[in-house]
């Protein structure tokens, strides 16, 4: 998978300059697959793991076993079958709600030393796409998507009725590079418009990755491609 081969790329150039990789995960069902074939004999040992630091992108108010928890899905696929310091895994603790935001931020401030402007550089986020076009946890129509002083928010999204912890645009914008993985055929139109188009943030969240400084890698199923 091409997926899992960038992922090796980034982390072992970005340990050999700086002596660690810091990457951001997605939840969903599509980064599953990548983080299966990562923790395969075929990939695992390619990485010096103890110098990568796991954080996410966005998590939902709920604790780390639920059945829900982006943190969870990754623990389970990933994170337990590698050789791993447990101080090296910042999940986002959404059962503290607001708070956790705040906590996160913090924590990404004080982890990820690399800055441009106050903002912490990640060596790899790894994104996704809804169907609706968006990504982490930046959904259409939401004030978080213009978002431009804090790193992490804590946002009511309507459509599902719950709440929300995502990183903002700043975070995203800033990131040394972008892996957005797409599969589906029901988000063809939207992967063709947002390639078309550079301003809609806020219909196609997804079309952040138009405004991104760093490299972008767009990795689409046949699917979704058509």
């Amino acid at each position: 998978m091409k997926g899992a081969g960038l992922f090796i790329n980034y982390a072992c150039q970005s340990i050999h300059k700086k002596g660690a990789f810091y990457v951001a995960l997605s939840g969903g069902s599509t980064p599953k697959a990548l983080y299966c074939l990562l923790s395969g004999d075929n990939y695992k040992k390619k990485i010096d793991w103890k110098n990568v630091h796991f954080f996410w992108g966005d998590e939902r108010t709920v604790c780390q076993d639920h059945a829900q928890s982006n943190y969870g899905m990754a623990n389970e696929v990933l994170l337990k079958k590698l050789d791993l310091p447990q101080s090296n895994i910042h999940r986002i603790e959404g059962e503290k709600g607001e708070k956790a935001a705040h906590i996160y931020s913090l924590e990404l401030t004080e982890i990820i030393k690399h800055k441009n402007n106050d903002v912490p550089i990640f060596d790899l986020i790894i994104l996704g796409m809804g169907s609706d076009g968006h990504t982490a946890s930046l959904f259409p129509g939401t004030k978080t998507l213009f978002e431009m002083d804090k790193l992490v928010d804590y946002l009511y999204v309507e459509k599902l009725d719950s709440y929300r912890i995502t990183i903002t645009p700043p975070l995203i914008k800033t990131a040394s590079n972008i892996l957005i993985l797409v599969s589906g055929k029901e988000k063809a139109h939207i992967l063709k418009e947002v390639q078309e188009e550079k301003t809609l943030l806020n219909k196609y969240p997804v079309s952040i990755a138009n405004e991104c400084e760093g490299n972008v890698v767009w990795l689409i199923d046949k699917a979704a491609s058509e």
